[in-house]
């Protein structure tokens, strides 16, 4: 379970990384501020669907469920890491959940099962 969770941060790390770069955010305090926030909200999402897989209970929908209710969370922190509003940060957050979602579906229908 701790590589799965190790592997996974790193993924979503730098996948939310690049969306704030895409963003215009591309100072080193960005990089730190991404990686911090996931370390705040990728340990509880990761646990509760660990959780409801020992269950034997679908991840679908309380995935989906769990990326949108942390959009505030994910715009409050990074609001208060970059000094930024948190209005200019919800679209960035909600952006960054939505990738940090599909990218791993994505990577394994393209890549994985030609």
């Amino acid at each position: 379970m701790l590589l799965s969770y190790l592997l996974s941060f790193g993924v979503t790390v730098a996948i939310e990384w690049v969306v704030l770069v895409l963003f215009g955010y591309r100072s080193r305090r960005t990089s730190y501020a991404s990686a911090i926030v996931n370390a705040f909200t990728h340990p509880v999402l990761h646990i509760g669907l660990y959780a409801l897989i020992q269950m034997r209970i679908p991840i679908f929908y309380p995935l989906i469920a769990a990326e949108i209710a942390l959009i505030p969370l994910e715009a409050l922190l990074l609001s208060k890491l970059l000094g930024k509003t948190l209005r200019v940060l919800l679209l960035p957050s909600a952006l960054m959940n939505m990738a940090s979602f599909l990218a791993p579906h994505y990577l394994n229908s393209s890549m994985f099962y030609r």
